[in-house]
Parts: structure tokens; C-alpha cells; sequence
């Protein structure tokens, strides 16, 4: 039986699609993140692809004038990605993240 992506797609909680970018394309994106040299544009590129996944995950179209700040409240997270990805020891803070959402 042939679904559409549509229909499996809405089979899929908010949360867990939020796990699933988190754990599969996150940690890709901040391999060897430790030995980075932080500046500010990389800060910048990390938000930019951070809020790229999330407006794919939730299907919000280019032109939609949304805010950022509006899209990570709907997803409840309180942690950016370019805090985490461009510190020293940015692998332990990363897990430390992960298990304090595990438990919540």
C-alpha cells in the first residue's frame, strides 16, 4: 500500500520530529565543532541552518513572515545551537542538553 508523504508525515508528533533533527542532523553539522575558531559569522551560519530545519520541519514557507524568536517558542526550545556549537567542550555541553530533555 502506497501512501502519500503527506499522510505519513502527519503520523509524526512535533516532538518527536524535533528528537529526530536533533540526533540525526544537528551533531553532523557540529562535528569537530571544538577545534572551530569562534567568530561571529560562524555564530550567524549556525542560527541561519538551525532555523532552517525548523521552518522545513514545520513546513513554513520563505515568504511567511515569521519571527524566529516566534518559531522557537512554538517549538518550546530554549537552547541555540550556536551556543552550543561554538564553545570549547561544545560535545559536553551537547549531552548535557540531551539528557536534561530526555528528563523533561
Amino acid at each position: 500500500m502506497a501512501t502519500s508523504r503527506s499522510a505519513m508525515d502527519t503520523y509524526i508528533t512535533k516532538a518527536t520530529k524535533i528528537r529526530l533533527v536533533r540526533a540525526l542532523v544537528f551533531p553532523i553539522f557540529l562535528y569537530a565543532s571544538e577545534t572551530w575558531t569562534p567568530r561571529e559569522s560562524g555564530e550567524k551560519k549556525i542560527d541561519v541552518l538551525e532555523m532552517w530545519c525548523w521552518r522545513r520541519m514545520l513546513r513554513i514557507p520563505w515568504n511567511a513572515f515569521r519571527t524566529n524568536k516566534s518559531i522557537l517558542e512554538e517549538l518550546g526550545i530554549m537552547q541555540r545551537l550556536s551556543f552550543i556549537g561554538t564553545g570549547s567542550y561544545s560535545h559536553v555541553l551537547w549531552s548535557r542538553i540531551q539528557k536534561r530533555q530526555r528528563l523533561h
